[in-house]
């Protein structure tokens, strides 16, 4: 696992865990307002409003930290699966072409071995220029 996803994944789990925290408070809160409002005079009269506040508050950090900060890793795997999907196409119509200049007598397989050889012993980026 790389240093960068590792810390990407440290960075969730301190975040859903700061959340987690939150929610306890939230509840224990929750219990405190209601006990406020109720044991005066036996009705809730006003304890709901903190609550509906805070718990806008709440519901807002949890879709932070379950949907909004996750769409950065989710849009970083589609770029990584459509860059994977062009590469694959790429080495597909390279092998296609190779196959076809076989079948045409243009190329023997010794010199598609030899060039098959360059290739490999080129770097990444110079090897779709041989």
């Amino acid at each position: 696992m790389t240093q960068d996803v590792r810390e990407a994944v440290r960075k969730r789990v301190k975040a859903r865990n700061k959340l987690y925290r939150g929610l306890v408070t939230y509840f224990i809160f929750c219990a405190f307002f209601i006990a406020l409002d109720v044991i005066p005079d036996g009705s809730l009269d006003w304890a709901y409003w903190p609550i509906l506040g805070w718990g806008i508050g709440m519901a807002s950090h949890a879709a932070k930290v379950f949907f909004g900060e996750g769409n950065l890793d989710r849009e970083e795997q589609q770029i990584e699966r459509e860059l994977e999907k062009l590469e694959r196409r790429k080495q597909q119509r390279a092998q296609q072409r190779l196959v076809e200049r076989v079948d045409r007598g243009e190329l023997d397989l010794d010199t598609l071995r030899r060039q098959r050889a360059a290739q490999a012993a080129l770097p990444p980026d110079e090897s779709e220029y041989v």
